[in-house]
């Protein structure tokens, strides 16, 4: 349910929420899914090497999508490019719009505003 519900409470701007539920979650029964949901309340709380600890239980996908996050919210243009061209070869056919944004978005953090704009 948390995993389910969790990313709707982060968009709330729930942030506490989340973290408070996790936090009574026992370790054992984390999935992959929740350390996804951990890196993105980490994240929201701009604790970026917790948030890249957590992502790196995700699944590969949200592994991904998470470090390339985190390097858009830190503007690191230069380490969001492999965890975009991974999550390009992993994201389902649904998901593109949402990844072009974030392309789109490190190229105008890089500088290539011609680019961006495509």
């Amino acid at each position: 349910m948390l995993a389910h519900h969790g990313r709707d409470w982060l968009a709330q701007g729930r942030t506490h929420l989340v973290q408070r539920s996790l936090k009574a979650v026992p370790p054992a029964a984390w999935n992959p899914a929740l350390y996804a949901l951990a890196g993105d309340a980490s994240r929201a709380s701009s604790r970026y090497p917790e948030a890249l600890a957590r992502y790196a239980r995700a699944s590969p996908l949200d592994q991904a999508l998470g470090e390339a996050r985190v390097a858009l919210d830190t503007v690191q243009p230069a380490l969001a490019w492999t965890p975009l061209e991974t999550a390009a070869r992993l994201i389902e056919q649904g998901g593109q719009a949402g990844l072009r944004r974030m392309q789109a978005e490190n190229l105008l953090n890089a500088g290539q505003l011609t680019d961006a704009l495509a």
